[in-house]
């Protein structure tokens, strides 16, 4: 049997159709890397407070005070004092003389007691 080449007929030649090109890409990659660099900055504060606390100490006292007062019934002006007598010759200058009173005295020489010295 004898082929015939392609696209030939006996009679008439083949139709032929073309169609628009097809495109193809093959993609090819390759790596690279870049650093980014963000830099950060941290800084401590220390912060130191101070309550000032404010005391106010407070004391108290009492005082008592007391008065008094002498009212006489009736009210008119006492009788003035009555001088005692003086008894015997009157010394002579820088002696006291003996003089009366009501009651003890507390020392020699005071009033009523006599003389501290005497005359000879």
């Amino acid at each position: 049997m004898h082929h015939k080449p392609w696209g030939m007929n006996h009679c008439h030649p083949t139709k032929k159709v073309v169609y628009p090109t097809k495109y193809c890409v093959n993609n090819n990659f390759t790596y690279e890397e870049v650093d980014h660099i963000h830099p950060t900055h941290t800084t401590v504060v220390n912060n130191h407070h101070v309550e000032n606390k404010h005391f106010f100490p407070y004391s108290n006292s009492v005082v008592n005070t007391g008065s008094e007062s002498s009212v006489a019934f009736p009210p008119y002006p006492a009788p003035a004092p009555v001088t005692p007598p003086v008894t015997g010759p009157m010394p002579g200058p820088g002696l006291v003389p003996n003089v009366n009173t009501a009651g003890p005295a507390p020392f020699p020489g005071a009033p009523g007691m006599g003389t501290p010295f005497r005359k000879k």
